[in-house]
């Protein structure tokens, strides 16, 4: 598992991320082609280490495991939905941007394109000279799509294995026949 840490309640996330990704692939039958093992969308395991994250967001998670208070450990579930709003909506922006601009056209186009498009959907001015800082492959999508399929998993497991799927040893063995 490798992270750099940066301190502070994203660390957390950073920590259950990489080990949602270090478990799906630990579970991956071996025996598979590498094409089924190491192929495919993105968006997949990134949606099994989110689904993994989210746990730091769950109240009953945070009362158990950390020794939140009630009241604390709804309140940052309250936050970290803000904050994942707020991410996906990012999300939508570049994507309406990275379409517009693997069209072609003008940079000057894209300059504005891309700080309306995320001032608009955040909220948050965004300079104009950051219209070329984006990650290749369509980022955007693949990342709106891993909330898809973390949305998906956790809805499923809470409605296999309970509200507080992580307790249940079934669920467990759920994710790795998943994973594999």
């Amino acid at each position: 598992l490798v992270m750099q840490p940066h301190g502070g309640w994203e660390d957390y996330g950073s920590a259950f991320h990489e080990a949602g990704h270090l478990e799906h692939f630990l579970h991956v039958d071996p025996d598979l082609p590498v094409s089924q093992r190491e192929l495919g969308d993105a968006a997949v395991t990134e949606g099994y280490a989110m689904t993994i994250e989210r746990l730091r967001t769950e109240p009953a998670w945070l009362e158990e495991m950390l020794g939140m208070p009630p009241d604390h450990a709804q309140a940052f579930a309250d936050f970290s939905a803000f904050y994942d709003l707020t991410t996906m909506r990012r999300l939508a922006a570049w994507l309406l941007y990275e379409l517009r601009l693997h069209r072609g056209g003008d940079d000057a186009l894209h300059r504005a394109d891309y700080a309306g498009l995320t001032g608009l959907l955040t909220g948050v001015r965004e300079p104009e000279e950051r219209y070329l800082a984006i990650d290749s492959g369509m980022y955007g999508a693949s990342y709106l799509r891993c909330f898809m399929v973390d949305a998906q998993l956790t809805d499923h497991l809470k409605a296999r294995h309970g509200e507080a799927w992580w307790r249940n040893p079934a669920a467990g063995e759920a994710l790795r026949d998943l994973w594999s």
